[in-house]
């Protein structure tokens, strides 16, 4: 069998790499910095061959804010900062991809502001029916 050279230290042996660890090694050393993190700017939005558009689901929606607004850190109703998690509300209910369409709230004033105990009432309410 033919013996080759190691691409990263060298030594003599039967692939590309002589073990997992060079290959390794030989990747962090030739990928351009930031090319993971940066993306492809140029194909965001709408350029984007996957993009949805007005199609796209919840989660997706929610993670277009969150890119765009980050992380919020103080709610909009009650002024708190103290709070252990913060989310961003819809304020039409349309979910439209429009960043004044968001403001950032904590977990209970989002929850009053969406009816989420009425919602579970007529849930349970139709169901025990």
């Amino acid at each position: 069998m033919k013996e080759i050279k190691c691409m990263n230290c060298g030594k003599d042996c039967r692939n590309k790499f002589c073990s997992l660890a060079c290959y390794h090694i030989y990747q962090s050393k030739n990928i351009c910095p930031g090319q993971y993190k940066a993306g492809h700017p140029g194909l965001r939005d709408e350029k984007n061959p996957l993009w949805k558009g007005s199609r796209a689901g919840y989660t997706s929606i929610h993670e277009w804010v969150y890119v765009r607004l980050g992380k919020p850190r103080k709610c909009s109703n009650c002024g708190t900062e103290k709070a252990k998690k913060y989310e961003w509300a819809n304020i039409s209910k349309k979910y439209k991809r429009d960043v004044k369409d968001w403001k950032r709230l904590c977990t209970s004033c989002h929850r009053v502001e969406d009816g989420s105990g009425y919602k579970m009432w007529e849930t349970r309410r139709k169901v025990n029916a």
